[in-house]
């Protein structure tokens, strides 16, 4: 677990993390930003599109 105020993902999207929160990898891609009993998950996918995605749910 570390903290950071930016964070770059596999796919070499990058992004600030929001204050109080802290980050933690999987090793697969996968990230989840995480403060108190609050997490926002970024899962790891190639999907182009956010119809790509559900398809794969």
């Amino acid at each position: 677990m570390v903290a950071a105020e930016d964070l770059t993902l596999p796919d070499g999207a990058t992004f600030t993390v929001p204050d109080g929160f802290t980050v933690q990898d999987d090793g697969d891609g996968n990230t989840a930003l995480v403060k108190d009993d609050l997490a926002i998950i970024v899962l790891a996918s190639d999907a182009k599109s956010p119809d790509d995605a559900k398809k794969n749910s």
